[in-house]
C-alpha cells in the first residue's frame, strides 16, 4: 500500500505480511484518535517504509507502534509526535543517510531478532533503546541511554562506537558485546554503568560538573585498549585494570582502592586518589604530567625502563615501590629528554601525616641491600641529580582516645601501658618536641607541665616552664633516640589552673622534630569538666540588735564558680521575717539572746552557720502571768504576775475581759510577785487579759488569751483552747454538778513549770465522773500525753479525720508526744491458741477504742447445747488487747469432755462476739 496523505485507523487493520509506504510530498501523518478517550491508538504494520520528497519532507508519528517486520526510513524527516510513541521493532531498522530523525524520550524497543545498519550517525541518535530480543548493529549509533534485559543481546561487527547520553544497563543474564567497540559517555547528567565489567575502550565527554560511575562500587573492571577523559569526571570502582590512561586538561579521575595499567599513563587533569594504589604492569611504561599519588608501585620482572615527562613533578603521598628484575636486570628511570643533562624530573616523597617513606626503599626488590637504584645520567649513588629525594620528616602517632579531666585534678596525656610510636626513616634520633593546645585553649587557665628526664628538658626560651601563654604551647628540647622521646613524652601533663574552667574539649597536638623536619601533629581530646566547688558562708556568726530598735543580717557568701547562690533561715524567731540573703526585725521588749541558722547554697553543695544574736535589753519591766482554776469556788480563778527583769515600781494593772474590760486587784506577795483573783459572772467564754507594768525608763503591756468552758452534769459538754486547736468533749454525769473548766495554752503557765506542755485543762487535781475526750488537730501519727507529777504518761490514742484523740478524767496538762501504743480500734473476740487443745488453750481478746474508756467484759464458754460451762471474765477493762487461758475445766474446776465449745464475748456497751473452740483428748 503506497500512501501520499494522512493515515488514519479507526478501525481494524489487518496487515498480512504487507508493506505500507508513505511517499508523499507534503506533511503526512501517521495516528488515530480515539473519539471516547481522546488518546492515540496503537498503529500495527508488518513492514513499513517512510519515503517522503515533498518540500517539507516530514512525517509526523503519534502513538504507540508495533512493527511486526521491518522499519525502513528512506528519506524524508521522522517527527515522533508529543507523546512520544513507544515504538516496538521485530525485525530490521534500516535509516538512509538522507533521513532526519527526531528522538523522542519513550523506547525504541528492538523486540526480534534486528539488525540495524546505517552510514549517518546524527540520525542514528535513536533516543532510548531497550533490546528485548537481540539487537545487532553494523555502524556506529547514538542513544541517550541503553537497556539491555536478561533476555537481550547486543552484538555488533569490529571497530564500531557507541554514544551514550545516559546510562548502561545490563541486567544479570543479558548479553553486551564489548569487543572492539568504543564507547563515549556524552551525557548532561550524572551516568551509571550497570551491568558491565569489561570494554575495550572507555571515552567521558560529559559535561565539566557531569560523574560517569559504575553502579556496585565494589565491583573490578578491565578495559583493554584505554580510557580517555576529556570532560566530566570517571568514578572507578574497587579495582581497575587498565591498558592506557588519558586525563585531559578537563577531566577528571576519581580512583577506587586499585588501577593496574599496562601502558602510559596521562594526565593533564585532576587524579583523585582516594588513597588508593596505582601498580604499573608493563614494560617501557611512561607517565606523563604531573600526579599527586598515594601509593605507586612499579612492577617488573625483565630490564625495564620508566620513563617520565621532562619537567614534571610525581608526588607520592604514602610510598612507591619497585619490586621486581634481578641483579642483572634493572629497572631505569629516566626522562623524554633528548640532552645528556641529569634527568629533568622530580619524584618527591612527602607525606601525607600517617607515613613518610625513606629512599632506600626506591630499589630493585631483589637486589642486595647494597646495591643501588640505576637512574640515567645520574651523578653518583648518594647524590642523585635526575631524583629529587625530600628529607622524611619523623612520624608520631599513639592511641585515638578521648581524655577526661576534672577541675582540680593533674592529667597525665599518656597512661602507663600507652604506646608511643616515633619513626623517622632518614634519622633514629630528635632533636625537639611541641605539645600544644590547639583547639579551645585559654591562656589565663591551660598549662601543660614536663619534668626534665633521660636529659630531655623544657626550652626555657620559649617560655616559663618551657611553655608559651601566648601560644598554648610547650617546647622539649634534647638530642636522644626515637625510643627515649617516646618514653619522656609520656611525663607530659595537661592541668587547668581555674577554678571554674570553660567546659570545651581541648586539642592537644604532638609533633617531633629531627632537626630538620617537623612531624606532621598527632592529636589527642581532652574532655573538660567543670567541677562545681563547695561554697561557704563568709558573713559573721555574731551579731548584736536591741530591744525594739530594727536590725538586719545579710548573709555573704564565696563561691569559686559563681555567685549565684540561694539563702534559707531556720529557727529563727517569730519576731524575725527573711527576704532573699537577709533576715531582719525588731526585738520586742524583753526579747531575751537567740540564734538563726543560716544556710547558702548553689544547688549541689550547702554550708549552715549558726548565728548568735546577742539582745541588749532596755530596763524596763517584763511582766508574765498565771492564771490557775481554784478548786474551793468554782467562778473563782487566781491571777499570779511575776516582773522577771524585776523592774517594775509598782503593783501592776490587771483587766479582765469579754465584752467590757474588769479590773483585778493586785497585791504583793513577794518581791516583783504580785497576786488577786476575779469571780467570773458569765461562763463560758473567751476571755483576754492585759497587763500592765511601770518601770523607772519604760511601760510595758502584755496580753494574753484563755478560755472558760463548763462542764454540764446532765447534758453533753464541750471546751476549746484558745487556738481552737485543742477540744474538750464530756458526756452527761461527767460532773455531779455544772463546774467551770479552765483551759490555757503555755502563755499562761506558772513560770515555775519548766516542762514542755501545749495546754492546761483545769488542774492536775480535778477528776471527773467518767472520762472525756481530749483531742488535738494533728496529720502526724502521734498519741496524747498527761503529766502525772513529774513524768509524762502515754495515754492510749487514736488518730481519725486530722485529730489525735484519747479519754482520760484526770485535768492537768497534756502535750503531743510519739505513739509507741498499739490501740485496737473496735473490740474483738480472736481464735484461741492451739485449737484443737489439750488441756490449755490461750484467748486473745481486744477491747476497742470506739466502744468508749473503762469497759466491763464478760467471757463465758458453753456447750454445744447452750448450757453454761464457766465464766472466764467479768470485770472492767482499759482499752487495748488483753488474754485468758482456760483449762478445759468448768465452773466446778471439773475437766470438761472431748469435743466442741462456744467461747462467748459482750460488753456493757453492747459488743457481742463468739468463736468456736475445741476439746481434743
Amino acid at each position: 500500500i503506497n500512501i501520499e496523505g494522512d493515515w488514519t485507523n479507526n478501525g481494524t487493520f489487518n496487515e498480512r505480511n504487507g508493506l505500507v509506504t508513505f511517499d508523499g510530498n507534503d506533511i503526512q501523518h501517521i495516528y488515530s484518535v480515539d473519539s471516547l478517550s481522546g488518546s492515540y491508538k496503537q498503529q500495527d504494520f508488518y513492514n513499513l517504509t517512510i519515503n517522503n520528497t515533498g518540500a517539507t519532507d516530514t512525517v509526523v508519528m503519534g502513538g504507540d507502534f508495533d512493527i511486526k517486520n521491518n522499519l525502513t526510513l528512506e528519506s524524508g524527516t521522522i517527527d515522533l509526535e508529543d507523546v512520544d510513541p513507544s515504538i516496538q521493532i521485530k525485525g530490521n531498522l534500516t535509516i538512509s543517510d538522507g533521513v532526519v530523525w527526531i528522538k523522542g524520550n519513550k523506547p525504541l524497543i528492538f523486540n526480534g531478532s534486528t539488525q540495524f545498519s546505517d552510514t549517518n550517525l546524527q540520525v542514528s541518535n535513536l533516543g532510548r533503546v531497550e533490546v528485548m530480543d537481540s539487537l545487532f548493529i553494523f555502524t556506529d549509533m547514538a542513544v541517550d541511554n541503553l537497556f539491555i534485559p536478561s533476555t537481550g543481546t547486543f552484538g555488533h561487527t569490529p571497530s564500531l562506537a557507541l554514544y551514550n547520553r545516559g546510562d548502561l544497563v545490563v541486567n544479570e543474564e543479558g548479553v553486551f558485546d564489548s569487543d572492539s567497540i568504543s564507547i563515549t559517555f556524552n551525557g548532561d547528567t550524572t551516568q551509571t554503568i550497570s551491568g558491565v565489567n569489561n570494554f575495550y575502550s572507555l571515552y567521558i565527554k560529559s559535561c565539566d560538573s557531569c560523574v560517569v560511575e559504575l553502579s556496585d562500587t565494589n565491583d573490578v573492571i578491565f578495559v583493554t585498549n584505554g580510557v580517555s577523559i576529556e570532560t566530566g569526571r570517571l568514578n572507578l570502582p574497587y579495582s581497575s585494570n587498565l591498558e592506557s590512561l588519558t586525563i585531559n586538561e578537563k577531566g577528571t579521575l576519581q580512583s577506587g582502592d586499585l588501577i593496574q595499567l599496562t601502558g602510559s599513563w596521562s594526565n593533564d587533569g585532576a587524579f583523585l586518589h582516594n588513597n588508593g594504589k596505582v601498580i604499573f604492569k608493563g614494560v617501557n611504561q611512561s607517565i606523563n604530567g604531573n600526579t599527586d599519588f598515594y601509593e605507586l608501585t612499579k612492577e617488573t620482572s625483565v630490564a625495564d625502563t620508566l620513563t617520565f615527562e621532562k619537567e614534571t613533578l610525581q608526588t607520592i603521598a604514602s610510598k612507591i615501590d619497585l619490586i621486581g628484575g634481578n641483579v642483572n636486570n634493572r629497572l631505569v628511570l629516566r626522562s623524554n629528554s633528548d640532552d645528556l643533562s641529569p634527568v629533568p624530573f622530580q619524584l618527591a616523597l612527602t607525606q601525607d601525616g600517617l607515613q613518610t617513606l625513606e629512599y632506600l626503599r626506591i630499589k630493585d626488590g631483589n637486589v642486595s641491600t647494597g646495591d643501588t637504584l640505576v637512574c640515567l645520567y645520574s651523578q653518583d649513588a648518594g647524590g642523585n641529580s635526575g631524583w629529587v629525594f625530600v628529607n622524611s620528616a619523623p612520624v608520631i602517632s599513639f592511641p585515638d582516645e578521648v581524655l577526661s579531666y576534672s577541675e582540680h585534678d593533674t592529667l597525665k596525656l599518656f597512661g602507663e601501658n600507652e604506646i608511643i610510636t616515633v619513626s623517622d626513616l632518614n634519622d633514629d634520633s630528635l632533636s625537639s618536641a611541641m605539645v600544644r593546645i590547639s583547639t579551645n585553649y585559654y591562656s589565663t587557665e591551660d598549662t601543660l607541665l614536663f619534668t626534665e628526664q633521660n636529659g630531655i628538658t623544657v626550652d626555657t626560651t620559649w617560655g616559663e616552664n618551657g611553655f608559651s601563654d601566648s601560644t598554648g604551647t610547650l617546647k622539649l628540647i634534647g638530642d636522644d633516640s626515637l625510643a627515649v622521646w617516646a618514653f619522656v613524652l609520656k611525663n607530659v601533663h595537661y592541668l587547668n589552673l581555674s577554678d571554674n574552667p570553660m567546659e570545651e574539649d581541648r586539642t592537644i597536638e604532638i609533633s617531633v622534630n629531627d632537626g630538620e623536619k617537623e612531624s606532621a601533629p598527632f592529636d589527642r581530646i581532652i574532655q573538660v569538666t567543670n567541677v562545681n566547688d563547695p561554697l561557704f558562708i563568709t558573713s559573721q556568726d555574731s551579731i548584736y540588735a536591741t530591744e525594739g530598735i530594727y536590725f538586719q543580717y545579710l548573709g555573704t557568701a564565696s563561691d569559686p564558680d559563681d555567685n549565684l547562690f540561694t539563702w534559707n533561715f531556720h529557727s529563727f524567731p517569730s519576731w524575725m521575717v527573711t527576704n532573699g540573703d537577709s533576715i531582719y526585725g525588731i526585738p520586742p521588749n524583753y526579747t531575751r539572746d537567740t540564734t538563726f541558722t543560716a544556710i547558702s547554697s548553689d544547688g549541689e553543695f550547702f554550708d549552715t552557720l549558726l548565728v548568735n544574736v546577742f539582745i541588749t535589753q532596755i530596763n524596763k519591766p517584763h511582766p508574765a502571768v498565771a492564771v490557775v482554776q481554784n478548786n474551793a469556788f468554782s467562778n473563782h480563778f487566781e491571777f499570779v504576775v511575776v516582773d522577771t527583769m524585776a523592774k517594775v515600781i509598782e503593783e501592776p494593772r490587771l483587766t479582765v475581759s469579754s465584752t467590757i474590760d474588769e479590773e483585778v486587784s493586785l497585791t504583793t506577795i513577794a518581791d516583783f510577785t504580785f497576786g488577786g483573783h476575779h469571780y467570773f459572772e458569765t461562763i463560758p467564754g473567751i476571755f483576754a487579759i492585759n497587763v500592765e507594768a511601770e518601770g523607772d525608763v519604760g511601760d510595758t503591756s502584755i496580753s494574753r488569751i484563755f478560755n472558760i468552758a463548763v462542764a454540764k452534769a446532765n447534758a453533753p459538754w464541750v471546751g476549746f483552747s484558745p487556738d481552737s486547736l485543742l477540744r474538750i468533749n464530756g458526756t452527761e454525769g461527767t460532773v455531779r454538778s455544772d463546774k467551770p473548766v479552765l483551759v490555757v495554752d503555755s502563755t499562761l503557765f506558772s513560770i515555775n513549770f519548766r516542762d514542755r506542755a501545749s495546754y492546761r485543762i483545769g488542774n492536775e487535781s480535778m477528776i471527773f465522773e467518767k472520762a472525756v475526750t481530749v483531742s488535738i488537730q494533728s496529720s502526724d501519727d502521734l498519741a496524747i500525753y498527761r503529766m502525772e507529777g513529774d513524768t509524762w504518761i502515754e495515754l492510749p490514742s487514736m488518730s481519725m479525720n486530722g485529730q489525735i484523740i484519747a479519754y482520760t478524767k484526770k485535768m492537768g496538762y497534756f502535750r503531743l508526744g510519739a505513739k509507741t501504743m498499739i490501740i485496737p480500734e473496735i473490740s474483738s473476740l480472736h481464735q484461741n491458741y492451739p485449737n484443737p487443745f489439750n488441756p490449755v488453750t490461750t484467748i486473745m481478746y481486744d477491747v476497742g477504742f470506739l466502744q468508749g474508756p473503762n469497759q466491763k467484759i464478760n467471757i463465758s464458754v458453753y456447750n454445744i447445747l447452750g448450757q453454761h460451762i464457766t465464766t472466764l471474765v467479768d470485770k472492767y477493762h482499759e482499752i487495748g488487747r488483753h488474754s485468758i487461758r482456760w483449762d478445759s475445766r468448768d465452773k466446778w474446776t471439773k475437766p470438761v469432755a472431748s469435743g466442741m465449745y462456744l467461747v462467748y464475748m459482750r460488753s456493757e456497751s453492747g459488743f457481742v462476739q463468739t468463736k468456736k473452740i475445741t476439746v481434743l483428748k
